[in-house]
């Protein structure tokens, strides 16, 4: 019990101690990265609140997510299921209450800080259950314990910078409007489509999200094969759900936005389908990766940031040449030159099915 609580109190001030820059210097970027595309906006004062509301979620999400890690550790596979889970529905909820009532960017800010916020009160208490308070001792961080984290947490930061680049570099790329075709409304329309596809991803994942502590639990004990059956089934379901989603959102999402009276619409049908079908794709081995994770290695952080840095140049290459076109082609060039499948293949060596055996598990495995 002495331990745990040392070592917790070391990864609380180790978080804090990495939020704090880490979002500094994201503030500080992307700031210089918006100053163009927010001068151009009809409402330049929101447009900043929104971009300050948005640091602050960063730094916040960063400094509190220990309590997932502390829960996994303690392993509380149940607890933390439930937390991803009711943090994830509060989310998707709010989100839609919001939009509904004309929120529009600033309804998804406070959804997230939310589902922020009950994720991590609900790890918080399943940890003080486990390792109840005790107001005479005076525990202290433990330096040689960081020592011991930082390997993976420096890989893992890595790999951050190098996601942040792929998920977002279209957008900040359309945002500095390279050619006559790539205008604000385009931009607009890109930065909503990008905005409610991370929004469907999110919700889709959520199959699996509540699942990795429980598949984590698995691998520990040794039972390979029904970590990687329930694996490929919640996988099946995830890809399911995000194309069911998708599609519905290529045919109504138009008409949801005319109806509430937005302004700003989808990208046009021909490009919606190409950057859902890159998101699926995405979607898919993104799954594998995660996988991987659960033997508690960090095997992909060099590729993740080459990748988002190739990524990154790709787009502003092509966005000169290809306009729209070339920013939706630039992620997907950029991850099927070596990371997709490299992630796919390392996922799937770490669990003894057949790619056959797989396929099947993820139509008639358990739920």
């Amino acid at each position: 019990m002495p331990r745990i609580r040392e070592l917790n109190e070391t990864v609380h001030y180790f978080y804090w101690a990495l939020s704090i820059p880490t979002t500094l210097v994201i503030a500080a970027v992307g700031t210089f990265v918006l100053l163009k595309p927010v001068s151009n906006c009809t409402d330049s004062h929101s447009a900043w609140l929104a971009w300050a509301f948005q640091v602050f979620l960063i730094g916040y999400g960063l400094g509190t997510s220990r309590w997932v890690l502390v829960c996994q550790g303690l392993g509380r596979t149940k607890e933390l299921q439930a937390a991803y889970l009711w943090s994830g529905l509060a989310n998707v909820a709010l989100a839609t209450v919001l939009l509904m009532s004309n929120w529009w960017l600033f309804g998804l800010l406070t959804a997230s800080f939310v589902r922020l916020v009950i994720l991590r009160e609900c790890c918080r208490r399943v940890y003080y259950a486990s390792v109840p308070k005790d107001p005479e001792l005076q525990v202290k961080p433990n330096w040689h314990m960081l020592k011991r984290l930082w390997p993976n947490a420096s890989k893992l930061g890595v790999l951050a910078i190098g996601s942040y680049l792929i998920s977002n570099g279209g957008v900040l790329i359309c945002s500095q409007n390279l050619t006559p075709e790539l205008t604000p409304a385009v931009t607009a329309s890109f930065g909503l489509t990008a905005t409610i596809s991370g929004f469907l991803t999110n919700f889709a994942a959520l199959w699996l999200v509540v699942k990795w502590p429980q598949l984590t639990m698995l691998r520990m004990q040794g039972r390979l094969e029904e970590m990687s059956t329930m694996f490929a089934r919640r996988l099946a379901l995830v890809i399911g759900t995000f194309v069911v989603m998708a599609a519905l959102t290529t045919v109504a999402g138009n008409w949801l936005l005319e109806l509430k009276g937005s302004h700003t619409r989808l990208l046009p049908t021909p490009y919606l389908i190409f950057y859902f079908a890159y998101l699926t794709f995405q979607l898919f081995y993104v799954q594998f990766g995660t996988l991987a994770y659960t033997e508690n290695v960090v095997p992909f952080f060099r590729i993740g940031l080459f990748t988002g840095m190739g990524t990154f140049f790709l787009s502003f290459l092509l966005a000169r040449t290809f306009g729209l076109w070339g920013l939706l082609l630039a992620p997907l060039i950029a991850e099927s030159v070596y990371s997709s499948w490299y992630t796919v293949r390392r996922g799937f060596q770490g669990q003894p099915l057949t790619a056959r055996q797989l396929f099947r598990a993820g139509l008639t495995g358990p739920i």
